[in-house]
């Protein structure tokens, strides 16, 4: 029974540590793709979003970070265009419609801006 046990452990403790050998770089490298943000101009949809989230269209940023699959999605570009453009700087692009993903991101950041 010792004999199982300190197999047992030494098959964990390599199972752990071959784990972490390969899970810090995935979780790395999606730390780093989840940084990359596009700038999104929202001046030809603040109307439409203003009315999605019931607010007034005033309270709508100018501009909003947003990842790369959404301001691609709603600037009705490549996202691979636009992952390129941020690698040489910083892209930007000019929405042209809305999505939930986007109503959100929008929220979050006029809910940051405002005093309560």
């Amino acid at each position: 029974m010792k004999v199982f046990k300190r197999y047992a452990i030494s098959l964990l403790a390599s199972v752990l540590l071959v784990s972490l050998i390969f899970v810090f770089p995935v979780a790395a490298q999606m730390q780093q793709q989840q940084r990359g943000m596009i700038s999104v101009d929202l001046s030809s949809v603040r109307n439409d979003l203003a009315k999605n989230l019931n607010v007034k269209a005033e309270q709508i940023p100018e501009m909003v970070q947003a990842p790369v699959g959404v301001a691609a999605q709603v600037c009705d570009k490549d996202a691979n265009d636009l992952a390129q453009q941020m690698q040489s700087g910083q892209a930007t692009c000019k929405a042209k419609t809305t999505s939930q993903a986007l109503n959100q991101i929008v929220l979050r950041q006029m809910g940051s801006s405002q005093k309560y």
